[in-house]
């Protein structure tokens, strides 16, 4: 199923029992579960895979900006328009994208919802 913005879950039994695995953001891999784990100290998009009782693996996504992304933003700025980067990822990411591309405007962490105001 899956949870806009958030992750994807879906359901298994294993002898006649279901067990339900979560994949997504940490906050919505992990709402279950009484201890928050911590992603990794390196820096990228991580994706926690969780199950009703335990964190059982991260995953890094690597996601590179689009090919002829530095032109077009230079050919925006030339015509006087002020960026602005709305992105789901974490500040981190967003931050470090945005500073080396010249947006000095930028929001992480949106929601679908977030991001249509």
């Amino acid at each position: 199923r899956n949870h806009t913005s958030q992750g994807v879950s879906g359901q298994y039994s294993v002898n006649n029992q279901p067990v339900v695995l979560r994949f997504g953001q940490r906050q919505f891999a992990a709402a279950h579960l009484t201890e928050q784990p911590q992603a990794p100290d390196e820096q990228g998009l991580w994706l926690l895979l969780a199950d009703a009782h335990q964190a059982l693996a991260w995953f890094k996504i690597n996601d590179a900006p689009r090919k002829g992304l530095c032109h077009t933003i230079s050919q925006l700025k030339q015509h006087g328009y002020e960026l602005h980067l709305l992105s789901g990822d974490q500040a981190n990411n967003v931050s470090e994208l945005a500073r080396n591309h010249g947006i000095s405007h930028w929001h992480a962490c949106q929601s679908r919802g977030s991001r249509s105001r």
